[in-house]
C-alpha cells in the first residue's frame, strides 16, 4: 500500500532512540515519498534534530502520561495514513487510536501477542531479539524485508561538524597533545552507575592509550560523572584533553571527531556507531542480546560471563542480565581486562 503519511512513535531513553534510526532509515527507503513523522521524549531531541529520515518531529514530556495522551488526540488533525508503533508503553497500546491513523501497527517488547488495537500482526512477538531486530518486526508487519538491516544514522550539518574539530583542536593543544593523530574518544559516562567501567581501569586504559601514541587521547563526558571523579584534575594529571560542559547536540558532534570510541553499555556508545565511528562497548549488568546489536567486525564488546548475571534464560548467556542497584564487588566490569585492546 503506498502510505502517503506516516507517524511512527517510540518513547523510549536515548539509546534505544538511536538503534530506532535503523529501522527508520528502512521506512524512509521503502517510502521515500511519503511524509513521516516521529513522536518521541523531548530529552531525544538531539537525536533527531535536523534528521533525513524524517519530515516532522513531535515532542513529549517522559514523566507526564497526560501529555502523551493529548499529543495523540492532537496529532489527529494530520490524517495519518499509517501509524508504527515501537517498543511501545502501555498507554499507547490503550490510546494509539486516539490519532485516528488508518492502520496501526503496534509492537510491545513484553507481550507474547501483538496488542489489540494493532491493525496487523507482528511477526515473533514477545521473542528475545536484539533491539534492532525487534523494531524490524514492526515494518515485517506492512511487508518490508526485515533479512537487511540498514545503519543507524545521526545527521549532523557542516557548521556543527566545523565547530566539533574546531573545539577538540584547541582543547588538544591546550593539553599539550597533537590534534593532528587520528583521536581515541573515552566515553566514560552512563545513566546507570553499575554500568560505568570502574574509575581506577579506566585511568589504566587511558593511560595505555596515551603511552602507545597512536592514538590522541580524548576525554568526553557529562559534568555529573566529572564532579563525582573530579575530572579535570585527573585529566590534568595525565596530560589528556577534557570536555564536559557542551549540550548533547554538541557531545555528539564531538564524538564525531573520534576515529574509534571506548563506551559502557549507554547511549555514547550507540551515538558513536549512528556517526559511523569504530566502537568498543564494555557491558557489565545488561545483555548484550538486546543492545549490541552491531556489525562485530565494525564494532566489538567486552564482557565476562559472571554468575551473579541471574535473570534472564539460563540457556542463552548472551539474553541474561542483572537488576540489582547496589554491589560490592561489581564483577561484571571488574573483571574486564583491557590490557590487549586493539584499535583496529
Amino acid at each position: 500500500m503506498p502510505y502517503r503519511k506516516i507517524l511512527v512513535i517510540k518513547t523510549r531513553a536515548i539509546g534505544d532512540t538511536v538503534i530506532w534510526t535503523s529501522a527508520l532509515a528502512a521506512l524512509r527507503k521503502a517510502y521515500p515519498e511519503a511524509e513521516i513523522h516521529a513522536l518521541t521524549y523531548g530529552m531525544n531531541r538531539d537525536i533527531l534534530l535536523n534528521s533525513l529520515l524524517i519530515d516532522k518531529l513531535h515532542l513529549v514530556d517522559a514523566k507526564s502520561k497526560t501529555d502523551f495522551v493529548k499529543k495523540l488526540w492532537q496529532l489527529r488533525k494530520e490524517k495519518f495514513d499509517l501509524l508504527l508503533g515501537f517498543h511501545v508503553s502501555g498507554s499507547l497500546c490503550k490510546f494509539a487510536w486516539l490519532t485516528g491513523a488508518k492502520e496501526i501497527v503496534l509492537h510491545h517488547h513484553s507481550l507474547q501477542r501483538t496488542p489489540f488495537l494493532s491493525s496487523k500482526k507482528v511477526p515473533h512477538a514477545g521473542e528475545l531479539e536484539d533491539a534492532i531486530t525487534r523494531d524490524y518486526r514492526v515494518l515485517e508487519a506492512i511487508g518490508l524485508p526485515a533479512t537487511k538491516h540498514e545503519l543507524t544514522q545521526i545527521d549532523l550539518k557542516s557548521e556543527e561538524k566545523e565547530f566539533a574539530q574546531k573545539l577538540t583542536r584547541e582543547k588538544i593543544i591546550a593539553a599539550g597533545g597533537d590534534p593532528d593523530k587520528k583521536r581515541f574518544v573515552f566515553l566514560p559516562g552512563a545513566s546507570y552507575s553499575l554500568k560505568i567501567y570502574p574509575k581506577d581501569l579506566w585511568v589504566q586504559t587511558v593511560k595505555k592509550i596515551r603511552d602507545e601514541g597512536v592514538f590522541q587521547p580524548l576525554v568526553l563526558c557529562d559534568q555529573k560523572l566529572s564532579k563525582e571523579w573530579n575530572m579535570p584534575a585527573l585529566c590534568k594529571e595525565l596530560g589528556v584533553p577534557l570536555i564536559d560542559d557542551v549540550s548533547l547536540r554538541q557531545f555528539i558532534s564531538l564524538i564525531s571527531t573520534g576515529a574509534i570510541t571506548l563506551s559502557n553499555d549507554s547511549s555514547p556508545g550507540h551515538i558513536s556507531v549512528a556517526l559511523d565511528v569504530r566502537t568498543h562497548f564494555l557491558f557489565g549488568p545488561a545483555c548484550i542480546g538486546d543492545w549490541f546489536c552491531y556489525d562485530p567486525n565494525r564494532h566489538t564488546y567486552h564482557r565476562v560471563d559472571v554468575p551473579c548475571r541471574i535473570q534472564g534464560p539460563r540457556d542463552r548467556e548472551q539474553f541474561q542480565f542483572c537488576t540489582v542497584t547496589e554491589c560490592s564487588h561489581h564483577s561484571c566490569m571488574r573483571k574486564i581486562d583491557l590490557s590487549g585492546i586493539k584499535a583496529w
